[in-house]
């Protein structure tokens, strides 16, 4: 008799790939849609998103008041209120609609999940992220909705306001996501058009998601090499790391104790393994970061000049 053992991973990628692999004929054949038959579909799943949103989320109930979804139409969304990553963090366990998912459980399933990913409660995606701006958010989605964001290749309204070259700011609306809404939530990278591929798509670039790398004289090393052990720390709520001559200089928004040598000694081993042979690391508790006088954004990695090419 032989025994099998399989791995949540293994099963959390059976999942998301069957359910990728199961809606992917839906997003084709929409690709062909004539426009009154796509925005009427848009239009149904954003009532059905409004009405999860206020029926089962205090947070969304709350801005939502006055709102009715069964009206509700595509023309209406912008007189919604913005939905921000500092709001959603600091009120995040009236966010959900799923009331077990709390920012205690979530932070927790995470730091159980960093050797290898799982579902929460058997079913939810937890995912964290520092956006370009070094401000730690958590996002949580089911298997299926996870698997519909991460089929949509293009969205229609990115498209149009990347294409007029005007995005003082970017606002998104996930239909997808019953779990925890996104309605107008204000996406702080910053999209530069770059053309039309062959096939007619809009292409961009994303400045904060594809940072500089850290040039060393023995290694190139990404950003994320010094970032993923900071994301790693609930209590660290927004960072900034410089590049040094031999490693980096992180400055860190801290809510909450700090083991700082475990932190710098994480991130020494992370550059130690992408081939820096001796990393210095330090880290400075801040009260907030060098934002830009202009933007009022911070950037969250700031490398070096050019000192060898990758």
């Amino acid at each position: 008799m032989t025994t099998t053992m399989t791995t949540d991973l293994e099963l959390l990628r059976t999942r998301v790939t069957g359910a990728i692999g199961g809606q992917m004929p839906g997003h084709i054949e929409r690709l062909g849609w004539p426009a009154g038959r796509l925005a009427a579909w848009q239009r149904d799943r954003l009532r059905t998103l409004l009405a999860r949103a206020i029926e089962r989320s205090p947070f969304h109930a709350a801005r939502l008041r006055g709102i009715d979804p069964s009206r509700f139409e595509l023309a209406d969304l912008p007189r919604l209120p913005v939905m921000t990553k500092a709001e959603m963090m600091q009120g995040f366990d009236a966010v959900a609609t799923d009331r077990r998912l709390t920012r205690e459980a979530v932070e927790r399933h995470l730091a159980r999940s960093v050797d290898e990913p799982s579902l929460l409660f058997g079913g939810y995606v937890c995912l964290v992220s520092g956006g370009s701006s070094g401000r730690r958010g958590l996002f949580v989605q089911t298997v299926e909705e996870y698997a519909e964001f991460a089929a949509t290749a293009v969205r229609r309204a990115i498209a149009a306001a990347l294409a007029s070259g005007d995005l003082p700011r970017v606002l998104v609306t996930n239909l997808h996501n019953l779990t925890q809404p996104f309605i107008r939530y204000e996406l702080t990278d910053r999209f530069t058009p770059a053309g039309y591929s062959d096939g007619g798509c809009l292409r961009a670039s994303i400045e904060g998601r594809s940072d500089d790398l850290f040039r060393y004289p023995e290694a190139c090393v990404h950003p994320f090499v010094v970032g993923a052990p900071l994301l790693r720390v609930p209590v660290i709520r927004e960072y900034q790391v410089r590049q040094t001559g031999r490693g980096a200089d992180i400055a860190a928004v801290v809510d909450g104790d700090l083991d700082q040598a475990a932190v710098t000694g994480a991130v020494r081993d992370s550059l130690r393994r992408a081939g820096l042979a001796d990393p210095q690391v330090v880290l400075r508790r801040v009260g907030a970061l060098d934002r830009d006088p202009m933007t009022s954004k911070a950037r969250r990695f700031i490398p070096l000049a050019v000192t060898r090419a990758c």
